[in-house]
């Protein structure tokens, strides 16, 4: 059992935390509220306050400046980190974590060698906590002066981009596609289906044929539309994760073994030069 320390923004969070973190408490937790600084400065607060209250077990909520302050507090810390955890607890005098892996596909148990041990728990859990758990507010202790120095140089609007992730319809093309100058004919059914245009990681990453932000997967867009259409695409674990949850997946390859038809609602064995044209001329 450890002493634990929790970081966060409002009293909300830190209930939630208490009681996700009730499994590694001796005691009640101490809590450290938030406040504005820069996640630098945040994090050498969190140690210093955890040393003063003799924590070995700090938690924080995976919220942006959560995940970077969480982080940077173990790098200073030579902690082990966790983030996003749905649930803790102790086994043979370790404390162990469970978070989601490979985007959501499975869950992985991680285990901590030493302690101080940093966690931050993702989102949903927090919002799954039932009841109220109990804490006392500390007063931050004032972390080591940071040494770096921050010069704004330039500030320039974002150009507009595609947000997959609220996209109704995507049509996704992969390497099937034999070349960059036909990536048009799937534009030209994307634009019948009022679809915006997805793709798969190599067509992003290896050969930029579209920006980053076209592409589906862990390391991409996590998408939840309506249709999802899948050109040539074979259907890898990590693009997998990255649409499973659409409501309906039509697959298009020319290998009738493609692991994307495992998970398809809809499945056509045939080639993308020959099926876009029929789609098409059936959508009128």
């Amino acid at each position: 059992m450890s002493n634990v320390l929790i970081y966060a923004a409002t009293e909300e969070d830190a209930k939630a935390l208490a009681v996700l973190a009730a499994p590694l408490a001796d005691g009640t937790p101490s809590f450290l509220k938030a406040s504005t600084g820069l996640p630098e400065a945040e994090a050498a607060t969190i140690v210093a306050t955890a040393g003063a209250e003799g924590a070995t077990v700090i938690v924080a909520p995976a919220s942006k400046k959560g995940n970077e302050a969480a982080a940077r507090a173990a790098e200073m810390l030579a902690a082990g980190c966790i983030t996003e955890a749905l649930s803790a607890a102790t086994k043979d005098g370790k404390i162990t974590a469970k978070r989601a892996i490979y985007g959501g596909v499975a869950v992985g148990e991680f285990a901590f060698e030493k302690s101080p041990a940093v966690l931050t728990f993702a989102l949903s859990a927090l919002a799954g906590a039932e009841g109220a758990g109990a804490y006392e507010a500390v007063a931050a202790v004032a972390g080591a002066e940071a040494s770096y120095r921050k010069e704004l140089v330039k500030s320039e609007p974002l150009a507009k981009t595609v947000d997959l992730t609220k996209a109704k319809r995507i049509v996704s093309f992969g390497r099937g596609l034999a070349k960059k100058d036909d990536i048009g004919t799937v534009e030209a059914l994307a634009q019948k289906l009022g679809a915006d245009i997805g793709c798969s990681r190599p067509i992003a990453e290896e050969l930029k044929w579209l920006p980053q932000e076209h592409q589906v997967g862990i390391t991409g867009a996590i998408v939840k539309p309506d249709l999802y259409i899948a050109l040539g695409i074979s259907g890898a674990i990590q693009h997998f994760a990255g649409m499973k949850d659409s409501k309906v997946i039509v697959a298009v390859n020319s290998n009738k073994n493609a692991p994307i038809f495992q998970f398809a609602d809809y499945g056509i064995v045939g080639d993308i030069y020959e099926v876009i044209p029929a789609l098409e001329q059936a959508l009128g």
